[in-house]
């Protein structure tokens, strides 16, 4: 059924409707008489236009798609279609060192992390949430409660893991979420560390399945940080 929906949505009736064809006189007649029929009526006056034969195909099936989503309620709507969630790689989640920093990536490109090397086509540079010349300094659990809404706020995203964290270099903070694409379902893990130096957030975005992700997890990490230079963050370096 879904098939045959978006062929027909496509606009290819004839891959969604295989009809038989038959080439004998007498069809050709009759088909030839209901189109004038169609044009003109039985006598030969001109008859009220009718909608084409594709317009009410795709009325159909557009009615169909609509009582369908009726059926949903709001959260629903915005769900996958799929669920190609994987398998949660929890040996590579979590704060590494004592709580010190994220782990590296793999040599792949869905994944990007502030701990890989520098020259690297996984390094992304960290935030700063309190940023030189800022006029006012901000407190983590500000800054916290600030990422936490950017989160909460962006489509398919949910919040599994945030707890403080305790290193030698003092207490920070360690979000962990997930973020499902809208309509396969694939899941990527998406973590933050909030540093005990009072203003720099590292974060690592990688895809659970799969070899390319088509820049899904630099999109992403991007649209946050933009959402949230509302409120005074930066990309620290390059």
């Amino acid at each position: 059924m879904v098939a045959f929906i978006v062929g027909v949505l496509r606009g290819g009736c004839a891959d969604a409707i295989a009809a038989p064809r038959a080439n004998t006189s007498a069809r050709v007649a009759t088909v030839r008489m209901a189109r004038r029929e169609e044009h003109y009526g039985a006598d030969g006056s001109p008859a009220p236009s009718k909608p084409s034969r594709r317009a009410v195909i795709h009325g159909a099936a557009a009615a169909l798609l609509l009582s369908g989503m009726t059926l949903l309620d709001a959260k629903d709507a915005e769900a996958s279609v799929f669920h190609f969630s994987g398998k949660r790689p929890n040996a590579l989640l979590g704060p590494k060192g004592g709580d010190r920093y994220l782990e590296l990536c793999p040599d792949k490109p869905n994944c990007i992390s502030t701990s890989s090397n520098a020259y690297s086509k996984q390094f992304v540079p960290p935030w700063t949430y309190n940023p030189d010349g800022a006029t006012s300094k901000k407190s983590m659990k500000q800054a916290v409660e600030e990422l936490t809404r950017a989160i909460e706020a962006y489509p398919g995203a949910k919040i599994v893991t945030s707890r403080a964290t305790n290193s030698t270099l003092g207490g920070g903070w360690y979000i962990a979420s997930e973020f499902e694409s809208s309509f396969m379902g694939f899941v990527d893990d998406v973590e933050f560390l909030f540093s005990p130096d009072g203003k720099t957030v590292d974060y690592r975005s990688a895809s659970r399945i799969g070899e390319d992700d088509f820049k899904a997890n630099r999109t992403r990490i991007k649209n946050l940080r933009v959402e949230l230079q509302n409120s005074g963050w930066m990309s620290v370096g390059f």
